[in-house]
């Protein structure tokens, strides 16, 4: 079991390395051609995607997770088709809800009504969005880690393309929005097809809807309280800042993220599918070990990237951007812990699905949106963009202490603790080694920071015998290149 886990992180961990490299570039061409303001355009598009897409999803991703791993292909076939079918009535109809309504909307969303048409083109988006990712689903469904991550890799080389081409081309935001919709309708187009030939193409199946979304609508309220953590505080910013506000926090934001996609997602994306596994089949040993080693794993990466991140966020962003969005530096490891906070939730809100309460998980994340909302009323207007970081940090350390608490009583795991302060120690002697180095603005200044700062927690660690020699051999070896077999399935969502 272990070695299938560590098979499907290898796999992911490429993929996620490369989309982060592909983040790195495409943010200085955005925020150098664009601007702050244009650039908080471009982020309040995403908003209105991101605000209407849970309301339309109703959970059904968590039922084609839940219902379609292990079935024959007419059924995987049958369960993609009906889903794919539902999205596609309703994002039309949101659509034509947007394009009539777009005046309105952009006077709420963009402060002034100039901006109407990119309200009118995010139907599209969530039509072409949703539809992607049911395609995705099927991948992590049949198990295809190759196929999940072609499709990540595709989209992630098309988008930097695009933004290319059109800095080079003096081109606007608009032609930017336009041209990455027309990229991801083509995808969806290929992956589709792919899908199909596949599978086979099946006729949807309207009792099998209402059977996923009698599974999936208690799930949909946990799943728009997320999108209210991790959306609106940018929504508080447009109201109470300007535009350049939002364009430097969502910079921002998106370096803080960047560390938990880079060490987080491919570790954690196995681990609800190998969890369920062992605890249906009875195997709780097994269970236990792979709770150990995968938190262990993923804040041994974390920990010491967070305190790095700290040090060197300036000369990152001075590095990556412009001279306005350095103000927003020392908000990047306040980001960062916060999803650290909501990561390791995650391992707890899958052990309260496997002894049957998943309310909990629900609970823990509409409480800590109502922290998070009310953080946002009382900090924005007063403190600005430091204080919508501080929100989302509170927000989600709540969302930790609700479901670690009940999570933990409901199947006892062992955390290392002892691991766990080895690696701040670590982390800590690094941080205090890098604060003497001056970085500046130089890439190669920032890349050897880096390695100095790997090369002295590694050593901090093995002094610390917190990891051995053979284990980091191990960690070099998981990005081997050497022929692996697929797992059997990724990502998928356990259920009690």
């Amino acid at each position: 079991m272990a070695s299938t886990y560590l098979k499907g992180v290898r796999v992911m961990a490429g993929t996620e390395l490369v989309l982060r490299l592909k983040s790195l570039v495409l943010i200085p061409l955005l925020t150098k051609h664009f601007g702050a303001v244009n650039y908080g355009v471009w982020a309040q598009v995403s908003i209105i995607v991101s605000l209407l897409s849970p309301l339309l999803v109703l959970g059904l991703d968590s039922a084609v997770m839940r219902f379609l791993p292990g079935r024959s292909s007419r059924e995987i076939a049958r369960g993609f088709s009906t889903v794919s079918a539902f999205l596609t009535v309703v994002s039309a109809a949101v659509a034509g809800g947007l394009w009539l309504g777009a005046g309105p909307i952009a006077t709420a969303f963009f402060s002034t009504s100039e901006n109407e048409r990119f309200v009118a083109i995010a139907g599209g988006m969530i039509l072409v969005g949703l539809l992607l990712n049911q395609c995705r689903n099927v991948f992590r469904v049949i198990g295809s880690a190759k196929g999940y991550s072609a499709m990540a890799l595709t989209q992630a080389a098309s988008g930097l393309v695009i933004a290319a081409a059109v800095a080079a081309s003096r081109g606007t935001v608009w032609r930017l929005v336009c041209l990455t919709l027309v990229a991801d309708a083509c995808l969806l187009g290929v992956s589709s097809f792919w899908i199909m030939r596949r599978l086979g193409l099946v006729r949807p199946d309207w009792k099998l809807l209402k059977h996923f979304v009698r599974f999936g609508l208690p799930l949909a309220p946990a799943g728009y309280a997320m999108w209210v953590l991790n959306s609106s505080d940018r929504l508080f910013i447009g109201h109470y800042g300007s535009l350049a506000d939002l364009g430097v926090y969502s910079v921002v934001y998106s370096l803080g993220y960047m560390l938990i996609e880079l060490f987080f997602n491919p570790i954690w994306l196995m681990y609800p599918s190998s969890a369920a596994e062992a605890y249906n089949q009875g195997r709780l040993e097994d269970l236990r070990e792979l709770f150990r080693s995968s938190t262990k794993l993923a804040l041994g990466f974390i920990v010491p990237a967070s305190f790095g991140l700290a040090i060197l966020a300036e000369p990152l962003l001075r590095t990556l951007t412009t001279a306005e969005f350095i103000r927003g530096a020392s908000l990047v490891p306040l980001i960062t812990v916060a999803y650290v906070f909501h990561m390791m939730s995650s391992y707890f809100d899958v052990s309260l699905g496997l002894a049957g309460k998943q309310a909990w998980s629900t609970i823990s994340i509409l409480t800590a949106m109502a922290v998070n909302v009310a953080a946002n009323f009382m900090l924005i207007p007063r403190w600005g963009i430091r204080g919508a970081a501080i929100s989302t940090l509170l927000g989600f350390a709540v969302q930790f202490g609700v479901s670690a608490g009940i999570g933990s009583k409901s199947i006892r795991l062992p955390f290392d603790f002892v691991f766990f302060a080895k690696s701040l120690g670590a982390s800590a002697l690094m941080a205090a080694l890098l604060t003497s180095i001056s970085v500046g603005g130089r890439l190669w200044l920032l890349a050897t920071a880096v390695c100095i700062g790997v090369c002295v927690y590694l050593g901090a660690m093995v002094v610390l015998r917190a990891v051995s020699l053979r284990e980091l051999r191990g960690l070099v070896g998981l990005g081997s290149s050497r022929a692996a077999a697929e797992p059997d399935d990724i990502g998928t969502q356990p259920s009690a």
